[in-house]
């Protein structure tokens, strides 16, 4: 009390004061005048503070500052505390406090055992008031004992009391699953050709795989081949021929992978082989007195030797005369001499060494050209 009557209020100001204070501006004290001598402040935050405390009278003004160290209560306990022992390291982890006022945390660690003794608490490097984990390095597999606190940098004795754990080993490492054979060959497909069999399926994406085998009978057969690998096969392998088979034979053919368990189930389909199939996008292009036939090559063409087509009146069979054969590499024909008006039917064929495919038929009227 500077027993000084003139006073008619108090103010005060305040600021951090690491590292350098920043005052805030001034703040009357509520109530004050000439016998006050006391007042609660609410700091922010648990720091170092500066404060001002101003005297006011008609005449001016008179400060006194004062540095305050607030005792903030220590902080909790870790909770949730985990020390996993590793070959070389303790893997420590704990819940976060969400608790902004915590500086940072310290450690110690002892190996098991009544007689031994825990080190000097050491800092975590830069921990803050977001860290839960740290890794301590270590030498040896002995069950290790660790103790946790936080610290408060103006906390009452600094730091709180320590959270206690033992170390636990690492998860074991789950069993290898056990290699089982393959899956039976999914989205199995296959196509006979002049001779041979075609063979496509679905990778199945298993790299254990290391190779196909396959079975084959005629559909007189009552018994399939022994199995026959597939040479070169492996998991990658989506397809195969098989050769050296007779010409318009139905065939079943047996598919199945393999690795190092052994043989997987089997996958069956059945198949024709033999004929080039029939040409394909056949059109035809009527003319005055005559039409232009034109086709695509098959979609299947197993050793084309040429095509071979008719054409007579759609309204007399029998006026057929004979077949008119072109090289393989024709893919259009002209007819002239026609008449006009006329519906003509027309056949077409591929043919190969195997014998020929499968016969289209076409219509086409021939129109005289009309000119103005």
């Amino acid at each position: 009390d500077p027993g000084d009557d003139s006073i008619i209020k108090y103010r005060y100001s305040f600021g951090v004061a690491q590292p350098s204070s920043v005052y805030s501006g001034w703040v009357d004290i509520p109530g004050s005048g000439a016998s006050t001598t006391s007042h609660k402040f609410v700091l922010p935050a648990p720091e170092q503070y500066h404060i001002k405390i101003q005297a006011v009278n008609s005449l001016g003004s008179a400060e006194q500052t004062v540095t305050v160290n607030p005792a903030w209560p220590a902080p909790a306990a870790p909770s949730g505390l985990k020390a996993v022992l590793n070959t070389t390291s303790v893997s420590l982890s704990w819940d976060n406090p969400y608790d902004a006022s915590i500086s940072g945390y310290q450690y110690r660690i002892k190996t098991a055992g009544t007689t031994n003794t825990y080190g000097a608490w050491t800092n975590i490097a830069s921990s803050d008031a977001s860290t839960v984990s740290h890794t301590i390095a270590v030498t040896g597999t002995e069950r290790r004992i660790v103790q946790l606190r936080a610290t408060r940098l103006y906390s009452m004795g600094g730091h709180g009391n320590p959270a206690t754990t033992s170390t636990t080993a690492p998860p074991a490492a789950p069993a290898p699953t056990p290699l089982l054979a393959p899956d039976a060959p999914s989205g199995l497909k296959a196509s006979g050709g002049n001779g041979v069999i075609d063979m496509y399926w679905t990778n199945p994406s298993n790299t254990s795989i290391t190779g196909y085998q396959y079975q084959i009978k005629t559909s007189s057969d009552r018994n399939y081949s022994a199995w026959q690998s597939i040479t070169g096969s492996s998991a990658s392998t989506v397809s195969f021929t098989i050769p050296s088979l007779t010409v318009n034979t139905g065939y079943s053919v047996r598919l199945r992978a393999g690795n190092a368990a052994g043989w997987g189930r089997y996958t069956v389909v059945y198949v024709p082989t033999g004929l080039t199939h029939s040409p394909a996008g056949a059109i035809t292009t009527p003319g005055d007195g005559s039409f232009t036939l034109s086709w695509d090559e098959p979609p299947v063409a197993y050793g084309i030797t040429g095509y071979r087509f008719a054409y007579f009146l759609h309204a007399d069979p029998s006026s057929f005369t004979s077949w008119v054969s072109l090289p393989s590499s024709t893919r259009s024909h002209t007819i002239t001499g026609l008449v006009n008006g006329t519906r003509y039917r027309i056949w077409l064929r591929a043919v190969s060494a195997a014998g020929n495919s499968g016969l289209l038929t076409l219509f086409v009227t021939p129109t005289a050209t009309t000119t103005e």
